[in-house]
């Protein structure tokens, strides 16, 4: 929806440039505010399903046990960096408080947000993966078929 409003008020902008030579001052602001919540929910999504792309053909020369320690591991430090970018983006939402957008004059703090839930969500999620793989529960993937 995100990529669909973007996509709208990007092509409404160039249809009035082209016919009325007048853009809208916001078009900008809001097609970037629809971007970045499409891109950071999009990603959280997809990590959440486990269907980035990964490099999992070297891991599998490994024996099932060695696959769990390699997958463990890469959650834990998922999380761990996940949780760090979460902070930042926190203090970042935060420190957006006090600038305001050029056309809209949104506080930036609703821009940052988008960063603020996506890693926020990928923290959890990596979490929740962890407690999988110690439980010792499969953990599904999207395979690379259904990615395209």
């Amino acid at each position: 929806m995100g990529l669909s409003l973007t996509v709208i008020i990007q092509a409404a902008n160039v249809i009035a440039r082209y016919f009325f030579r007048r853009s809208f001052a916001s078009a900008e602001e809001l097609a970037y505010l629809g971007f970045a919540y499409t891109f950071c929910l999009g990603m959280a999504y997809l990590f959440r399903k486990r269907a980035m792309i990964a490099i999992e053909f070297v891991a599998n020369k490994f024996p099932e046990k060695v696959q769990r320690v390699i997958e463990f591991i890469n959650y834990v430090i998922l999380a761990i960096t996940c949780g760090i970018l979460t902070v930042h983006s926190v203090q970042l939402s935060i420190i957006g408080w006090a600038r305001f957008t050029t056309a809209l004059r949104l506080r930036y703090t609703f821009v940052d947000l988008a960063a603020v839930i996506a890693f926020g969500l990928m923290t959890i999620y990596s979490v929740s993966f962890i407690i999988d793989i110690l439980r010792n529960k499969r953990l599904s993937s999207v395979s690379l078929q259904d990615q395209f």
